[in-house]
């Protein structure tokens, strides 16, 4: 499944972060605010901890700078989310493949998700069965329904390169337990930077979805 793409500065797209409410400057600063927590670890931090800084600085940053436009942190079922309540708007960030901001190459969530994401993935899918395809965004997302959405990142140091996009997630797959399929992308601007020779690509930690059952008594 190839998704509908919004490359980054052209009309198309700041029409869809205007139907968000979100401005394409904002989420920049998110991504600095990511990258500069990623370059943070150093060789004698562990193997993920670039991964960890640049999750929890996103969380952080998507709170900062949303929060004082009219939106609210939420924490349910071990979710991390920045919420719109008027637009019925959910947002989630998240670590993504090395396809995260590529045209024509629909990315992966770097990690596995949970059951949690996976409910919320299929609570946007049955929704836009509903959804005419014509229906303009900003229609849709006054309808009453909830969408949730992802900010995906991704920083490759060989390329010397953060990646971000904004999605909306349709599809799970259940053997790799990743979001695999996106009903729209939009691009957003890439940040370039000058990595450590020394610096490697780690994997990213845990986007920290953990699910806690109860003992049997």
């Amino acid at each position: 499944m190839i998704s509908a793409t919004l490359q980054t500065n052209t009309p198309e797209q700041q029409t869809a972060l205007a139907a968000l409410g979100i401005k394409s400057q904002d989420l920049d600063q998110v991504g600095t605010r990511i990258l500069a927590s990623y370059n943070q670890a150093t060789p004698h931090d562990t193997a993920n901890a670039a991964g960890t800084y640049a999750y929890l600085a996103a969380v952080r940053a998507a709170r900062d700078i949303l929060c004082p436009l009219g939106w609210v942190p939420l924490r349910k079922d071990s979710l991390e989310f920045v919420v719109q309540t008027e637009r019925n708007l959910f947002l989630l960030v998240s670590s993504g493949d090395k396809n995260t901001g590529v045209v024509g190459s629909d990315p992966k969530t770097k990690n596995p998700k949970g059951t949690q994401t996976r409910k919320v993935v299929a609570r946007n899918a049955d929704q836009l069965l509903l959804w005419p395809d014509a229906e303009p965004l900003e229609k849709v997302l006054n309808d009453g329904s909830i969408s949730t959405w992802f900010l995906l990142y991704h920083v490759s140091p060989k390329e010397g390169v953060m990646r971000m996009e904004l999605s909306l997630p349709v599809s799970f797959d259940m053997e790799e337990f990743k979001v695999n399929g996106w009903q729209q992308r939009i691009i957003l601007d890439s940040v370039e930077f000058s990595p450590s020779p020394t610096f490697q690509d780690p994997e990213f930690a845990s986007d920290f979805e953990i699910e806690i059952k109860r003992k049997a008594i």
